[in-house]
């Protein structure tokens, strides 16, 4: 914060100057100078722009703000118990951490969890530097990516009992904070789990439609998701009929670099069972897999990675997911003459070179590696572009100029720039009297006021 500052203070000279060399710059400012302050203004608020974009789009959401307090803070002894809360957001993103409101008796160790509806566990970690009470937050040891409008419970495990706990709290509606959400207490969504044990165990019983105060950190996605098709889309056959084991696919390439962050598939109402869901290069290594939870009945399907897969541009992957029991969607001669182009995205027309639509047969998940009369089996990817173009040094921006405001132009000015990414330097002279900034090390740079060497304020 302190150095945004700065770098408003900096702005405002330099603001200064300008319209003082705007107004002269007839009589006594070279081009070359004017498009010095020109190119510094720029830089600025480039970088700032960039600062204050990036700090409001990773903004973390969480259920309840800090100021929330339970009714009943320490519900006294018990026994060791799991405590937790079904929730789910209006957008896919990251949870990061896990939150619970500590009464001053509930000491000892806690762990916090995060699991599927259905109880696989996606990431543990312990509560540590906790405080005497109030809010306590964990942060696990790599985001784990969630799916939107899909139900997820977060939960948290004490030894002592003395947990928080306010009876009837969700025993006619829920939470909502959007884009996070919690579910009024029913047999279908129960909310306010638990269960008893001496270690971290799925929280599966309710009790009452309490409020245990247990909470998440949640961050959006950042970046716009893409699919190959909308899911307003729908197959021809949607169940082919009933099949031995196996594996289905599609071949498709990105136009830009990105990651992708899951695999979706349409569903039959008869295509019941697990479904595994894969990516791999082309050449059949396997890049990422993950199993399918909280399905509905029937349409599309959607799983996340527990880490998103970077891929590179047109370049050819393959995205599967395995059926037990067959009844997948699957339409004849869909890549017959061309493939499917829905930007970044494309698939393949199906040619001895581009197999489309792959599949194998096998009780497990192999790579699908045959092809059938063409057949689109309906499988599809979450992708997200990169932000930086895929270089790591932030996105290209170009600064140019073709004439100058009551002037001759003298010289033309051309840069690209990078918005992030490098360290950039606000800092004095060494007179003490100007401010600048610059992306070189200040004691290598000379002030173009004054001609001393620099001294760093400081940098970000």
């Amino acid at each position: 914060m302190r150095f945004l500052e700065d770098l408003f203070v900096f702005l405002r000279a330099e603001q200064r100057q300008f319209c003082r060399l705007r107004s002269n710059i007839r009589a006594v400012t070279p081009a070359s100078e004017y498009l010095k302050y020109v190119k510094r203004i720029l830089v600025g608020m480039i970088f700032l722009l960039a600062c204050t974009g990036n700090a409001a789009a990773q903004t973390p959401a969480t259920i309840w703000p800090n100021t929330a307090t339970p009714t009943t803070p320490d519900v006294g002894s018990d026994s060791p118990v799991e405590l937790g809360i079904r929730f789910y957001s209006d957008t896919a993103g990251y949870i990061t951490g896990i939150r619970f409101y500590k009464s001053a008796a509930n000491t000892g160790t806690h762990i916090g969890n995060l699991w599927s509806s259905t109880g696989t566990l996606l990431a543990t970690a312990t509560f540590t530097s906790e405080t005497a009470s109030g809010w306590q937050q964990l942060n696990f040891s790599a985001p784990v990516a969630i799916a939107a409008n899909t139900a997820y419970v977060a939960s948290y495990h004490t030894t002592v009992g003395h947990y928080s706990g306010d009876a009837s709290y969700f025993a006619s509606s829920g939470v909502n904070n959007s884009p996070l959400h919690t579910y009024a207490n029913t047999t279908s969504t129960p909310e306010g789990p638990y269960t008893y044990g001496s270690t971290s165990a799925f929280p599966a019983s309710t009790y009452n439609s309490a409020n245990y105060w247990v909470d998440v950190v949640f961050t959006p996605a950042t970046t716009t998701q893409h699919t190959i098709w909308p899911t307003t889309a729908t197959p021809t056959t949607r169940d082919v009929g009933s099949d031995s084991p196996v594996e289905l696919g599609i071949r498709f390439y990105s136009d830009t670099p990105g990651s992708i962050t899951g695999v979706r598939f349409y569903k039959s109402a008869a295509n019941t069972g697990t479904h595994i869901g894969n990516l791999w290069s082309s050449t059949g290594t396997l890049l990422a897999t993950a199993t399918f939870t909280s399905e509905t009945a029937s349409g599309w399907q959607q799983v996340h990675f527990s880490k998103p897969v970077a891929i590179a541009a047109n370049t050819a992957y393959v995205a599967s997911y395995h059926s037990t029991i067959g009844h997948y969607s699957g339409d004849a001669s869909y890549f017959a003459t061309s493939g499917v182009n829905n930007s970044p995205l494309h698939t393949y027309a199906n040619t001895t070179s581009t197999p489309e639509a792959p599949y194998t047969y096998g009780s497990t998940s192999a790579f699908p590696a045959s092809t059938y009369n063409s057949a689109n089996y309906w499988v599809d990817v979450v992708f997200a572009a990169s932000t930086n173009g895929g270089g790591g040094a932030g996105t290209s921006l170009k600064v140019s100029t073709t004439s100058v405001p009551n002037a001759t132009q003298s010289i033309a000015y051309s840069q690209s720039l990078a918005a992030s990414g490098r360290l950039i330097f606000l800092y004095r002279c060494g007179e003490g009297r100007h401010r600048s900034i610059s992306f070189w090390q200040p004691q290598y740079q000379r002030c173009h006021r004054c001609s001393s060497f620099g001294v760093d304020l400081q940098s970000g």
